[in-house]
């Protein structure tokens, strides 16, 4: 049997409580179609709460503790070989788009890709446009992008930033992100060799922004002025600098579920192009978040400083009938475990591969427990007291976590010596703390002291980043 083309699809920010409900409720019907052809699995965990290390597990399939890429280490230099440079090796043609600053060539995270580009460039070259859309004047424009051309490249970078310039309105790449996939999926299928596409959607992610049309849908009593003054700085609130009302979390949950209705259009022509090129049932499609995120959950908003479930509980589904049947499946798995699976269904050996890489092949094979790790702050406290502008108490942001679950017990270990331990049959929130439950508290602390160690604070270690990629990660809020 031919070894299947791999379509991986990260939903960035996309937490599982939204977009499951979303499928059932028609909120994202493109998904729906796959879903209801593929495994949906409910219990799926992301091992970091955010981008950079939750990619690269998915990448290595390793705990951010083994692949050590993390906030105080970012460049993406792992010591087992990357998904796309396992696959390239065995003949598949790869390429990615991100639309995510830390999932880049500047982090090395375009290793083993044959191409790789972020929704920012001119097509799949090396050009930049960021430093002429953030150019004031037209003759600033101009000269920016003569800068970042040559002669005879120029009038075909002029060309690009004229579209993008037309397509980008209310856009955080989907749009873009999905013409080039659709085009370069067009020009490999023509040859004989499989492909693996790797794509980073953002549109879930802060600030919200959704096309009007799809506001009004998700939130049609609230007026856009309103909608407009609603407060999306993550760090002021969380500081306690700037107030929010439960009606605020309301939008910026409408606002969420707009940017996935919005979203769910472009994941329709990505599905479509495989479908009218015939190569819908010989590809293997896996649609992931890479975490949640909070909304107003436990006083925080954005995905840091905690591993609750509002970061962790992610949407996985996979369609590929000859493997993956249509089912709803509750066995916990790690977005870790996405890596021996891919390497298995390409026909890659794992039996070599080091312990720290996950050895649970999808779809028969399930955890008796998940883990994850927060390593280290982001932004550091000292970015943040320079974000927000005033000293505020720190102690309960200033801290590494680490966390394990069961299907009932959720366990959670802080730096400081903080310990939260959840029945998560009793609620799914995690407010109400059993930590007094010795029995149960310290069986899981020896589960994640034979696993991790004790939960610490690692050095922070020096990287410089250049300043578009800088200024791409501070309108993020990561930095």
């Amino acid at each position: 049997m031919p070894v299947p083309n791999v379509l991986l699809i990260v939903l960035d920010t996309a937490r599982s409580k939204t977009v499951l409900s979303g499928i059932e409720s028609g909120l994202m019907p493109a998904l729906k179609r796959i879903a209801d052809e593929g495994t949906v699995y409910t219990n799926a965990s992301s091992v970091a709460p955010w981008t950079l290390p939750s990619h690269a597990s998915i990448f290595t399939g390793q705990y951010t503790g083994d692949h050590g890429t993390h906030a105080n280490s970012r460049e993406f230099v792992p010591s087992v070989t990357p998904v796309a440079e396992q696959l390239s090796r065995e003949g598949y043609r790869t390429a990615g788009i991100s639309a995510n600053p830390w999932i880049s060539p500047v982090f090395n995270f375009d290793r083993g890709f044959e191409n790789f580009s972020m929704r920012w460039n001119a097509g799949w070259s090396e050009v930049d446009l960021t430093a002429a859309v953030r150019a004031e004047s037209p003759v600033d424009k101009i000269k920016a992008l003569w800068e970042q051309s040559t002669m005879a490249s120029f009038p075909s970078v002029m060309f690009s930033a004229v579209k993008r310039k037309m397509s980008s309105e209310n856009d955080d790449g989907a749009k873009r992100i999905t013409d080039r996939a659709v085009n370069w999926i067009k020009q490999v299928n023509q040859g004989s060799a499989p492909f693996f596409l790797f794509l980073n959607y953002i549109e879930p992610h802060l600030p919200y922004d959704p096309p009007q049309e799809y506001i009004k849908t998700q939130l049609p009593n609230v007026s856009l002025e309103r909608i407009a003054e609603t407060n999306q700085d993550p760090w002021g609130y969380i500081a306690g600098t700037i107030d929010m009302e439960e009606h605020d979390f309301e939008i910026l949950r409408g606002l969420y579920r707009a940017e996935l209705s919005y979203l769910d259009t472009q994941l329709s022509r990505l599905f479509s192009i495989l479908k009218d090129k015939g190569i819908l049932e010989e590809t293997m499609i896996v649609v992931v978040g890479d975490h949640g995120e909070n909304i107003g959950e436990h006083g925080l908003m954005d995905h840091q400083y905690c591993l609750y479930e509002t970061l962790l509980n992610v949407p996985l589904i996979i369609r590929y009938p000859q493997r993956f049947e249509a089912d709803i499946c509750d066995n916990l798995v790690e977005t870790r475990d996405l890596y021996p699976t891919l390497l298995d269904v390409a026909g890659v050996s794992t039996e070599a591969l080091p312990e720290t890489v996950s050895k649970i092949s999808l779809p028969n094979r399930s955890r008796e427990y998940v883990l994850a790790q927060y390593v280290t702050p982001q932004p550091t406290m000292e970015s943040l007291k320079e974000k927000i502008g005033t000293d505020f108490p720190t102690q309960k942001l200033d801290r590494s976590i680490q966390s394990v679950r069961n299907k009932r017990w959720k366990y959670i270990e802080y730096s400081d010596g903080s310990i939260e331990l959840f029945d998560l049959t009793i609620e799914q929130h995690e407010s109400k703390d059993h930590a007094k439950n010795i029995e149960i508290r310290e069986r899981f602390r020896g589960i994640l002291e034979e696993k991790f160690q004790s939960v610490r604070h690692l050095e922070t270690e020096s990287f410089k980043i250049n300043d578009e990629s800088k200024q791409r990660l501070e309108d993020l809020g990561y930095i």
